[in-house]
């Protein structure tokens, strides 16, 4: 999960819309274990949050393929309000 820009300021930091404690956090490398190995979907509740994630809309098989990095997707980011544009696509 990225974080903001090293360049931003102060307000820009507070209203970034994921919380600091998961900037840095590897997503791709998280989803690839829920796909691959089950990873946190094991217990007695793995089919709650097995519902979970499909009520999210959680793509179980993705399609083959790299996606564009954040990085050269940073023309959705405006940085006046600290926020991506609406139509941002992950």
């Amino acid at each position: 999960v990225p974080g903001p820009p090293l360049d931003a300021d102060v307000n820009c930091y507070e209203n970034w819309p994921w919380p600091r404690r998961l900037w840095g956090l590897k997503l791709g490398q998280r989803l690839k274990d829920v796909r691959q190995k089950g990873a946190y979907l094991k217990g007695s509740d793995a089919g709650i949050r097995r519902a979970q994630l499909n009520q999210l809309g959680f793509v179980w098989t993705p399609k083959r393929g790299r996606r564009k990095r954040f990085v050269g997707e940073i023309e959705d980011f405006e940085p006046e309000s600290c926020l991506l544009k609406d139509d941002f696509d992950v």
